[in-house]
């Protein structure tokens, strides 16, 4: 598990192939690619049972975009990445510094915008049945930028 700086995240977002939406496209799945969020899914914000709002997705252009424009709205911006690759329907985690979980949810593609207010977090993720699990500090006025990866050949 990596933490990266904003501007490595960034880099590493740029330079990985969209190979889940390329699948998705093509109709046919690679160890880490997955097919689309259901007919009639939206790409609207959530929220979570302890009121969390947050967004996920990120497969394809539209998708994508549509969270790149929202982004400073949200204080985390996780990234799921394994082996170079984009990963998607990970089941991700969050709990706050109490251990309270405050977000539980399985992302519709690489990318997870949550809002939450300043404070120590905890990411659990878990994909394929590997679990990573990484500490982060939110802090007031700055999005904090996470890439969660597993090592290739998962």
């Amino acid at each position: 598990m990596k933490h990266s700086s904003p501007l490595a995240t960034v880099a590493v977002a740029l330079s990985l192939p969209v190979v889940a939406a390329q699948a998705a496209d093509a109709g046919a799945m690679n160890d880490h690619a997955m097919s689309p969020p259901p007919a009639g899914a939206t790409l609207q914000p959530r929220t979570s049972g302890a009121g969390v709002t947050y967004w996920t997705g990120g497969l394809g252009e539209h998708s994508r975009k549509a969270l790149e424009q929202q982004s400073s709205n949200y204080s985390l911006h996780l990234l799921t990445v394994a082996g170079g690759q984009y990963v998607a329907r990970a089941h991700i985690v969050i709990s706050n510094g109490s251990g309270k979980t405050l977000l539980e949810t399985t992302t519709d593609g690489p990318m997870l915008y949550a809002q939450l207010a300043p404070g120590p977090y905890t990411i659990t993720a878990t994909q394929k049945g590997k679990t990573c699990e990484q500490s982060v500090s939110v802090r007031q006025g700055r999005p904090q930028e996470l890439t969660l990866s597993w090592p290739a050949g998962h």
